[in-house]
């Protein structure tokens, strides 16, 4: 009962922070996407070379795209409440979190851990602590393996410097990496799109 009320609370706190991370990303892949939108939508008009043929119809394209993206990406972080998802998360970890002070104490009073009232308030800790389990969802999977990771060396987790390693990757790439390519692939898209379609200054004939 120690260990799961120590590694719940982690848990949950772990899922907390894991959320409100994404809540935080989606905000600002949003906003990003929205600013390429109205940066790209500029283009043709400030810069002539740009809106010729073409080149002018793969910018409206891309505008376009973004457009649908931005109403996608935003129904769908919407519809999964990460704020709220992490609050309730983070005030699991705290009812864990006392039932796990509780039970230290209460281990520290009783030498004899076999004496028929430890063994009756060790019940009715682990009763509330199902109740708690009950009245949330369950965090997820990750949210236990960076628990364990912060602990490598605890006797029942032994992990390796490559399996810490590789939970942290996991983290980032399966949490967070779609955030980070809406931040950063529609500029990068961009500038290798005008590098390919910038006139050639010594193609242009010269001014007699």
């Amino acid at each position: 009962l120690n260990y799961k009320l120590w590694s719940t609370y982690k848990s949950r706190f772990n899922a907390a922070a894991r959320l409100q991370k994404k809540h935080n990303l989606s905000s600002r892949a949003v906003a990003l996407l929205s600013a390429y939108v109205v940066i790209f939508s500029l283009i043709t008009t400030m810069l002539p070379q740009f809106s010729q043929g073409a080149t002018g119809q793969a910018i409206l394209f891309i505008s376009s795209a973004l457009s649908i993206i931005i109403l996608v990406v935003s129904q769908l972080e919407a519809s999964q409440n990460y704020s709220v998802r992490s609050y309730t998360y983070h005030q699991s970890g705290l009812d864990v979190a006392e039932l796990y002070k509780k039970l230290r104490a209460l281990k520290t009073r009783h030498q004899d851990r076999n004496a028929p009232e430890f063994l009756d308030a060790v019940e009715k800790l682990s009763q509330d602590y199902d109740d708690i389990l009950q009245r949330s969802d369950n965090h997820e999977d990750i949210d236990f393996d960076v628990f364990r990771a912060s602990k490598p060396d605890y006797e029942d987790h032994k992990l390796t410097k490559s399996q810490v390693r590789w939970i942290k990757v996991s983290l980032v790439v399966r949490q967070y990496s779609f955030y980070y390519l809406c931040m950063a692939l529609p500029p990068v898209v961009f500038a290798l799109f005008a590098w390919l379609t910038w006139p050639d200054a010594a193609a242009t004939p010269p001014t007699p």
